[in-house]
């Protein structure tokens, strides 16, 4: 990657965290845009938590709730 391409590719990070980002991370955008872009800049990328107990399978009742 040329250092153009680095430049213009590290502030489309910062960008997108200033635009996602919650009042917290807005105020130190940097910091969180650093982690960001080390994630990105990573070889070996994990694919995410693995996912080994299923979802649970949760009623909804049909009608408002009864007061007793």
């Amino acid at each position: 990657m040329s250092s153009i391409e680095n430049r213009e590719f590290k502030l489309e990070v910062l960008r997108l965290v200033l635009e996602t980002g919650s009042g917290r991370i807005i105020d130190d955008p940097l910091e969180r845009a650093d982690k960001y872009l080390q994630w990105c800049n990573q070889e070996d990328k994990p694919n995410g938590p693995s996912k080994k107990v299923t979802s649970k399978i949760v009623e909804i009742s049909k009608g408002p709730r009864k007061i007793k």
